[in-house]
């Protein structure tokens, strides 16, 4: 196929007229018109440009499907003005192109599969007497019948008959001395070409745009409120594409175009219906599923979740915009699907495209999906919804990868992103690194480089706590007890119990299995009601225990008690399946309810049912309730054992992961602390065996980016670091075990910070064993301990963290650089800007011997952990910001001190390096500036120093982060305060000259006069 015709390499004219034909057959493409060069029975499904691998005839190919399912293509020449006379050379190429289309495939040809088409932009006499030629051909069987056919008198005119002497010898000039064509007679080859060419007359220029009228007629359909100027606008796109797609031979299809035309709202695709009908079904059925508000008898609350939602929306916008990942996790209950499904609303109505369902409302495998989708393949399906600027799939209950529908979430992720939409999975956090993965492996599937982002949904925060509280009055009980935050900061949890209706009779709720025996005994078993004509309390429990047994396939599932049925489904205990027609009964409305049912199930038949079904992992959370319960109802050192027993040797044949189950009960009891205590033998057996694995776990499961659960964590740190038992938690350089016991003491009280107000025993105790242990002034753990007691640091430890400012300034980062430095800003504002001010600017002689500290021109740097490519300097490094807000005249002073000692030291050190070096008693490198309101002085520093105020050079990078914290407090305080602010540095002694740079805009000099005295006394009182 090599030397193909293109209007690129033989000068055939006609390109601007080639891409915007293109955009007429691209146009029938979106909007599924059959074409007149394919049939008119027949719609194009792909476009080729410049398709030289495919057709001799390269200029456009376009595909589609007969009504028998046979695939028909036509291979198209385009030009504007062909003489197709004897002497027409530059006809030449094109004809030998048609030539090799009807030898190379004239069986296809033959059969009807292929044809060749000549698009013309002028109907010039000798296109028609073409086109006359080539009907006469198709009304033949072989060249010999053409022929005669045309001898017969009458059968055309004189110039028509020319027009055959012309074709002839064009066609013997395009022969030549290729072999291949030498093999046929010049006279079948003229008939066989004439029989397989449809004449194309375009309409695309001058004063007759008719194609063109037509083509953006057509497009109304599928542009968002048939917009006929919309319409036109996407034809120009496609017009203007055209030549991009034909310089990179593009193989379109709707797919891709519609993804190409991301930009443009247009609607779904016609032909995909029924595929989408079943797909906003599963949109329904979530939604249905997934309850957005609270009640309880009358009593109803949606929580509105600003500050959440904003968030999730901004990760949600970027995905949809760039047809990235994205994973949903946090805690089971958060309200992980319910915001999701906000937050996808809201998108809706600013114009995205959503569509969401959940995973276990697929079919079991991508086949039987498709097969419900009505046979069109997922990407095809994707590609043909809402095409809007964000794109997403939501898919809910994504943790379904953890019970065999891996592949299916591959596949189905997969074909979202090759239609160009982004994905977002939604997942307990037990599914998350599982879900991240399948994701990604979807990613390269698609052939995509997106990353795929991570989004954990936090508890409610304390006031969405405090409303629900005022919501519903029976949760007063719960908000009053600090042991029961966890549960009031979870909505799913806090749903059931209200529905469950005992949560005043309930004695205590601080436990998982807490909960779980509060609702069996109120949702499941109605306490104990058996209404007249209604299911006992048996029967509705029997009726749910076999939806379990049958979630676990086990063999022995029994069908549930169909009088139960009906009740349990209006409470919201059970619904029905997605497809009835194929389930084999009932399934559970949600997960919560799901691993209730199975705890139950475990704690009556025992652990069979679990090892006949082969210890799946999504059973964890259920199994981890059973010990929990187990652990409550029992002996607590006898069932210890047992549990122990059970789930070491289940380890050795399904997995470590279930030996860790136990322990992560045990963490989690309501009673944790007296229950360790009570196991304490057995956890220090075999060199602290047991206890190193609950340490483990504890920083594995409970601790996220540093920050602990501060009440899953406080018994582990009351039983190792505030007991009598050496565990090396006081040993001077800790390793293994004593160096684990610390991170998590840390953790915790970083997990504490939040609560500036209220003192707390634990953490008292803590900074007593602290100071007990006497530890050295640079004892990085000693130091962030003592930074982060927030209102539990009393005189002892501000008088230990000054001294370590005055011995050891050096080591001061883990308090001035830490968690602790937002807390201390709140509680000792004062204590934290003399501690910064020893840190930052390092003095000479105050450094212990070796140990000055990472430092640039007399500034010490931040000690942030960071990786390649992270920012050196940003307003919320180091404690400015938030002392800023704090005590804003004295912190003005502190970075006036640091910016004039970092300015000071710079030009002495460029000064002692110059090649002829100044005097000692020479002035400081700088500029004389006389500023309104201050006065004439002299500004140290040089071109470096000037660059700091941006940001724009190196270090001294505490020196940017403090000039950028001033930059963002004083927009914070509206615009004419910020620049009164800027002035107000000045009158601190300011002498460096990124100050000068700062003050020395006309719109500081102009507003210093105005403002400055009276934003001064508002900061100052």
């Amino acid at each position: 196929m090599t030397g193909a015709a293109s209007p690129y390499s033989t000068g055939g004219g006609g390109v601007w007229l080639e891409h915007r034909y293109a955009a007429t057959l691209v146009a029938a493409l979106l909007t599924e018109d059959p074409i007149s060069e394919l049939g008119d029975g027949v719609v194009p499904h792909s476009v080729r440009l410049q398709a030289s691998d495919v057709s001799p005839v390269d200029d456009v190919v376009v595909e589609g499907r007969t009504a028998d399912g046979r695939m028909r293509r036509v291979s198209i020449g385009v030009r504007r003005d062909p003489s197709l006379t004897t002497s027409d050379e530059k006809s030449v190429p094109l004809v030998r192109s048609f030539l090799r289309v009807v030898t190379e495939h004239w069986d296809a040809v033959a059969a009807g599969r292929w044809r060749v088409a000549l698009a013309v932009g002028i109907s010039s006499s000798a296109v028609q007497q073409t086109d006359a030629l080539a009907r006469i051909a198709r009304s033949v069987s072989s060249a010999a019948k053409f022929r005669e056919a045309f001898a017969r008198p009458g059968a055309a005119n004189p110039k028509v008959r020319a027009r055959l002497r012309h074709l002839d010898a064009l066609v013997i000039a395009a022969v030549g001395d290729d072999p291949a064509l030498l093999q046929v007679d010049a006279g079948e080859l003229t008939w066989r070409w004439l029989w397989a060419l449809r004449v194309r007359q375009l309409r695309l220029e001058g004063v007759d745009e008719t194609d063109r009228t037509m083509a953006v007629s057509a497009l109304r359909r599928i542009v968002a409120n048939s917009a006929t100027q919309l319409a036109d606008a996407v034809f120009g796109e496609l017009a203007e594409r055209a030549g991009a797609w034909a310089s990179s031979a593009a193989h379109l299809d709707v797919t891709m175009v519609r993804r190409e035309l991301s930009g443009y709202p247009l609607n779904r695709a016609a032909s995909y219906h029924q595929a989408w009908s079943v797909l906003d079904g599963m949109a329904h059925r979530l939604r249905d599923g997934t309850r957005p508000d609270l009640h309880s008898n009358e009593v109803r609350l949606e929580l509105d979740r600003a500050e959440e939602r904003t968030r999730l929306l901004a990760v949600m916008d970027r995905a949809g915009r760039a047809g990235g990942g994205v994973v949903v996790t946090g805690e089971p209950d958060v309200g992980k699907s319910a915001l999701t499904l906000r937050a996808a609303e809201q998108l809706t109505e600013h114009g995205a495209a959503v569509a969401s369902l959940s995973l276990r409302d697929l079919p079991a495998s991508v086949v039987q999906a498709e097969h419900l989708l009505g046979g069109r393949p997922l990407t095809d399906v994707f590609a043909a919804g809402e095409t809007r600027p964000v794109r997403l799939l939501v898919i809910d209950g994504a943790e379904a990868v953890l019970e065999g529908r891996r592949d299916l979430l591959r596949e189905v992720a997969a074909a979202a992103f090759r239609a160009g939409l982004g994905v977002v999975a939604v997942t307990r956090t037990d599914g998350g690194a599982r879900v991240r993965e399948v994701l990604e492996a979807a990613t390269s599937l698609a052939g995509e480089a997106t990353a795929v982002a991570d989004y954990v949904v936090a508890r409610l925060t304390p006031a969405e706590r405090r409303r629900l509280v005022e919501t519903f009055q029976s949760l007063i009980r719960l908000s009053a007890d600090a042991r029961a935050e966890w549960l009031v900061g979870r909505p799913g949890l806090v749903d059931v119990l209200l529905r469950a209706g005992n949560v005043t009779e309930t004695s205590e709720l601080l436990s998982e299995a807490d909960v779980f025996a509060a609702v069996w005994n109120g949702l499941v078993r109605n306490n104990e009601e058996h209404p007249l004509g209604g299911a006992s309390p048996e029967e509705r429990e029997r009726a749910v225990l076999a939806v379990a047994r049958r979630a676990l396939n086990l063999t022995d599932s029994t069908p549930a008690d169909v009088a139960a049925l009906p009740q349990l489904r209006s409470d919201a205990v059970l619904r029905s399946a997605a497809n009835p027609a194929f389930a084999t009964g009932d399934e559970f409305a949600t997960d919560l309810i799901r691993d209730f049912a199975l705890c139950r199930l475990f704690l009556t038949a025992g652990w069979a049912p679990l090892k006949e079904a082969g210890a799946p992992r999504w059973t964890i959370r259920a199994m981890r309730l059973a010990c929990q319960a187990k652990l409550l109802a029992g002996n607590t050192v006898a069932v210890w054992r047992e549990l122990r027993r059970t789930f070491d040797e289940l380890s050795q044949s399904e997995g470590e992961r279930w030996a860790e189950v136990p322990m992560e009960a045990l963490l989690t009891l309501g009673n944790a602390q007296s229950a360790i205590e009570s196991v304490w033998d057995d956890l220090a057996a075999d060199g602290h065996r047991g206890l190193k694995t609950l340490l483990r776990l504890a920083e594995l499961r409970y601790v996220s980016d540093s920050v602990a659960d501060p009440f899953t964590l406080a018994p582990v740190v009351a039983l190792t670091y505030c007991s009598d038992r050496d565990l090396g938690q006081n040993d001077r350089y800790p390793r293994g075990m004593g160096k684990t016991i610390r991170t998590l003491v840390l953790a915790w009280l970083r997990g504490l910070a939040r609560d500036t107000r209220s003192t707390n025993g634990l953490r008292q105790q803590v900074r007593d064993r602290l100071l007990a242990a006497n530890p050295e002034h640079y004892d990085d753990f000693a130091i962030e301990a003592f930074a982060t007691l927030g209102p539990d640091t009393d005189a002892v430890c501000e008088q230990w963290l000054r001294e370590a400012a005055t011995d050891a300034p050096a080591h001061l980062h883990p308090a001035v650089e830490s968690f602790g430095a937002v807390t201390m800003a709140q509680t000792h504002p004062r204590l934290l800007l003399d501690l910064t001010e020893a840190y930052y600017i390092r003095r000479p002689g105050r450094n212990r011997p070796g140990r000055g500290g990472l430092h640039h021109d007399g500034i010490r740097e931040h000690q942030r952990r960071t990786g390649f490519g992270v920012p050196f300097a940003g307003w919320h490094f180091g404690p400015f910001f938030w002392l800023l807000n704090r005590l804003p005249v004295d912190t003005f002073d502190m970075i006036n001190r640091m910016l004039d000692h970092a300015a000071t030291n710079r030009v002495r050190s460029t000064q002692r390096h110059e090649a002829a070096p100044s005097a000692p008693d020479a002035p400081l490198e700088g500029i004389d500036l006389d500023i309104p309101g201050i006065g004439p002085r002299r500004y140290v520093g040089d071109e470096h120093v000037w660059a700091w105020y941006r940001g724009s050079t190196v270090g001294p990078y505490a020196c940017m982060s403090a000039l950028m914290a001033v930059e963002r407090y004083g927009r914070a305080l509206g615009h004419d305060e910020e620049v009164a602010l800027r002035c107000l540095m000045a009158l601190t002694a300011a002498r460096s000259l990124v100050e000068a740079r700062a003050l020395g805009d006309k719109e500081a000099a102009d507003a210093c006069g105005a403002v400055l005295n009276r934003v001064k006394d508002e900061v100052s009182a």
